[in-house]
């Protein structure tokens, strides 16, 4: 029998989710319009308070895209998913994503996982079926996603 995976499948345009590790995702907030921040990548949308930090706010369809917004669907349903950076960063620990619609949390098995024959770019890593989704799943390498959206903020080590 194989064993539990625990993901988030979060929409971030109107036909297209990214599939996340669930230990990752601190918490989804309701979205309320990041305030204006100066980052270098234009990903970067400006920034939230959480817990007493300032969190980066990421618009993944820009990345997705090439700096082009895609088709959204109503903003009303949005929200903020926070994760945890997988690198290390001098100034946050944690980072917002904007999702379309709510966040669905999914316990499957990797046997439920198929990948599909479509290539993604990079940071993306693969198009995924699971289950019945009706979007197209895709993965994220989230430390090259980090790497080129976080340039300036990586720790030299």
């Amino acid at each position: 029998m194989s064993e539990q995976i625990e993901v988030m499948v979060v929409p971030f345009q109107e036909k297209t989710a990214v599939v996340l590790p669930r230990n990752l995702v601190e918490y989804v907030l309701p979205y309320a319009t990041p305030l204006p921040s100066a980052y270098e990548h234009e990903a970067l949308v400006g920034s939230i308070l959480y817990q007493n930090e300032k969190v980066p706010v990421l618009d993944l369809q820009l990345v997705y895209n090439n700096g082009e917004n895609g088709p959204s669907v109503d903003s009303g349903h949005r929200r903020l998913v926070v994760l945890s950076c997988v690198s290390l960063h001098t100034e946050f620990s944690s980072y917002a994503i904007i999702a379309d619609d709510a966040p669905r949390l999914f316990n499957t098995t990797p046997d439920n996982l198929q990948e599909v024959d479509k290539v993604a770019k990079s940071p993306f890593y693969s198009y995924i079926k699971l289950d019945k989704q009706p979007q197209e799943l895709v993965t994220v390498d989230l430390e090259a996603l980090e790497a080129l959206i976080f340039a300036d903020y990586l720790v030299k080590g």
